[in-house]
């Protein structure tokens, strides 16, 4: 991993313009290459990317691919640039488009090497898994490091709402504080749907959380196994960065623990907490919390 760079300079959302040029030029040219592309491997036996559901990644030549659906935002080609900018192991933005097809956008980037960490765990050792986990912790505090340069202000890189799978609708708008999140994420709850003491005592340990001093930094808010690759039993690429954003410092450590996936948890969860940038027992104590409280109305 490259040095921390000692001035970091934010991105900024492209032109309208240059936005339109760049999805033409996605739609109507990237596309077709890939297409064949894919045909060329398919007859010569090369493997390759496959086309997966959702935001569709497509392969393209000299490693690059497209991401292509309805969600996909402007936000996350800023997030991946930005991450890779501070020498994250991320994707390299090429460019950002849309506007060709309807409501499909576009990111055009590199292509990360390595397998999904939850494919590959049963054939690592407990070293190399520790390894991972120690690549992950030196990410996640070089991220610590990037705070939002116009204000402590929780929002997007553009400044708009985060999309996120703890939220009801799927997306958490920007925030001016802590306080503004937590209350938030919590107005989906009914007050009925557990005993009043039961109620209260859930709320003051969730809102208890504004008390502690958090930064405001950059997070990519959807860090589970799948979204890490592996290469040679180290992190070798963080990928998907659709749920990043400016989010208290402690966001992308309770949220992995909290919400991660379903394989291996003890394991994990025990790898990460013993990392020595995991200082966010409390805070994970009452995420627990909040996720208890609302996690049956999350989009």
């Amino acid at each position: 991993m490259i040095p921390f760079p000692s001035a970091v300079k934010i991105p900024k959302p492209s032109s309208p313009f240059m936005i339109r040029v760049h999805g033409f030029f996605h739609a109507f040219v990237l596309l077709r290459i890939s297409c064949w592309y894919m045909k060329y491997c398919d007859y010569f036996g090369i493997p390759y990317l496959k086309v997966t559901a959702a935001a569709l990644i497509w392969p393209l030549p000299f490693n690059t691919v497209i991401k292509f659906g309805p969600k996909v935002r402007e936000e996350e080609a800023l997030a991946i640039d930005l991450a890779h900018r501070i020498g994250l192991p991320a994707p390299r933005l090429l460019s950002y488009g849309s506007g060709s097809l309807g409501e499909f956008n576009s990111i055009w980037m590199t292509l990360c090497p390595g397998e999904q960490l939850p494919r590959v765990w049963g054939t690592m050792s407990e070293e190399e898994l520790a390894n991972v986990a120690n690549d992950l912790d030196t990410c996640l505090l070089r991220m610590r490091q990037c705070h939002n340069p116009d204000r402590p202000r929780i929002s997007s890189l553009t400044g708009s709402h985060i999309l996120s799978y703890r939220a009801t609708d799927g997306r958490i708008k920007a925030c001016e504080d802590e306080e503004e999140l937590l209350n938030h994420l919590m107005a989906i709850r009914a007050d009925w749907d557990s005993p009043p003491e039961q109620y209260n005592a859930l709320t003051n340990k969730v809102m208890a959380m504004t008390k502690m001093s958090h930064s405001i930094v950059l997070t990519h808010g959807d860090l589970y196994p799948h979204n890490m690759l592996v290469k040679n039993g180290r992190l070798s690429g963080i990928v998907d960065w659709e749920c990043a954003g400016w989010m208290p410092e402690y966001w992308d450590y309770s949220t992995m623990l909290v919400r991660g996936h379903a394989l291996y948890p003890d394991s994990w969860r025990n790898l990460i907490k013993a990392n020595p940038g995991f200082i966010y027992s409390e805070e994970l104590s009452a995420d627990e919390a909040l996720v208890n409280c609302t996690c049956t109305a999350w989009g």
